[in-house]
């Protein structure tokens, strides 16, 4: 009896193996030869129809030649609809591939596009079950995404790669927005919160390679950040104002600081040259806070920040081993990043007229009754929104010396 029972009991463990595999098995499965795998894709607009350029890896280009350029690795296929899936659909007219959107990096708007609104046209980036939420978004400035596309002037193997390395070195300077799908999305369906995209550009550079025949060369530059008034491109903020708006947000990582030598530093020094001016501090910790009060009837903003970094470089000829010396170095470098921050402060309140900082949400978290009562006008209100910039500065390291190579040493 028990020899029955123990039999039983391996048939259905071996049963229900076999069952576990069956139902766990792929049954929507697609076999890699039928799939065009996607890593950039590119949206543009043109006379009223939808443009989809989309970088496709070239599976053969790894097995024909070992030498093959990052032309060779991935192919270029365009799709023209009314909506952005249509044209996507219409690219198997001309392609023998069904494209596949799970390895995408990147996702890169042209500036008409952009322009032109784009909340009809991005359904597709939330419904899709096969759209990558990591992927980045990304405006094309001055330009189609088609005409960004394509350019490699990198190590990566293919021109998606080479953008996408790009932005996540982003964090050593500060100067651009890096935002994915799944964050774009979440700021997007944000009551009166405006949002700010990275932004991509070509740029012609001298040619170095002298085995080369051109006099120039196309590269990639992630640098600055599209600012969106709803959902329609309305101007860009420069590299330097990305800094400011970085610092304001919180959300600054590392940057470099370059600022004016204070000049009465330098005095009683023998300088070998007095051509140099300025200073460079590496910022590798931040913080901001912000706060509001209201005084006299009036909405006031306090940005408080502080920051620690090392002097990368100093030009002028200061002996920083003299007493005060360096507190004098980081009152120089806090006025210099207190005047991004104003610098971008200004601009949202006199060109743009739209809070992109999330100032509103910090007014509804503090003041939810006054928050009702200005919500609907809180524009007009940020444009003439009194703030206040304070800045603490902490150089913590001077490098492997204190007195720099412009101070001409006593005999």
């Amino acid at each position: 009896m028990k020899e029955l029972i123990s039999q039983w009991k391996k048939t259905f463990i071996i049963l229900s193996l076999i069952f576990c595999m069956l139902l766990t098995s792929c049954t929507g499965a697609r076999e890699l030869d039928t799939l065009g795998i996607v890593i950039a894709v590119g949206i543009d607009i043109e006379n009223g129809k939808i443009i989809v350029t989309n970088e496709v890896i070239n599976p053969a280009s790894g097995k024909e030649s070992k030498t093959a350029s990052s032309q060779d690795n991935t192919l270029f296929v365009q799709g023209i609809g009314n909506t952005v899936e249509e044209a996507i659909i219409n690219t198997t007219l001309t392609f023998d591939r069904r494209l596949y959107y799970p390895h995408n990096y990147l996702v890169i708007l042209g500036e008409e596009f952009a322009k032109a609104g784009i909340s009809e046209h991005i359904d597709i980036l939330s419904r899709g079950k096969e759209q990558r939420e990591q992927a980045y978004m990304l405006v094309a400035k001055g330009t189609r995404a088609c005409d960004v596309m394509g350019i490699n002037s990198g190590i990566s193997k293919s021109s998606g790669r080479y953008i996408y390395q790009i932005i996540e070195e982003d964090i050593y300077n500060g100067q651009t927005r890096t935002i994915t799908i799944n964050e774009f999305l979440k700021y997007h369906f944000k009551e009166r919160e405006e949002y700010i995209l990275g932004v991509v550009r070509p740029i012609e550079k001298p040619q170095i390679n002298k085995n080369k025949t051109e006099d120039k060369i196309q590269v990639i530059c992630v640098e600055g950040g599209a600012v969106f008034k709803e959902d329609t491109l309305v101007g860009y903020y420069m590299g330097d104002e990305m800094l400011g708006f970085n610092f304001l947000i919180d959300d600054l990582k590392m940057a470099n600081i370059s600022f004016e030598s204070p000049k009465y530093l330098q005095k009683n020094h023998n300088l070998i040259s007095e051509k140099g001016s300025l200073s460079s501090v590496e910022i590798f910790r931040s913080k901001t806070k912000k706060s509001l009060k209201v005084i006299d009837g009036r909405l006031h903003l306090f940005i408080d920040v502080e920051f620690r970094g090392l002097l990368a470089e100093e030009t002028q000829g200061i002996d920083i081993s003299k007493p005060g010396m360096i507190r004098e170095m980081e009152k120089a470098c806090g006025e210099k990043v207190k005047s991004h921050i104003a610098n971008v402060m200004n601009k949202a309140q006199k060109e743009f007229g739209i809070d992109t900082f999330g100032i509103g949400e910090l007014v509804h978290r503090k003041y939810p009754k006054l928050w009702k009562e200005i919500k609907d006008n809180w524009s007009q209100v940020f444009v003439d929104l009194d703030y206040t910039i304070n800045v603490k500065a902490h150089i913590n390291d001077t490098g492997f010396t204190n007195t720099p190579p412009n101070i001409r040493k006593d005999k």
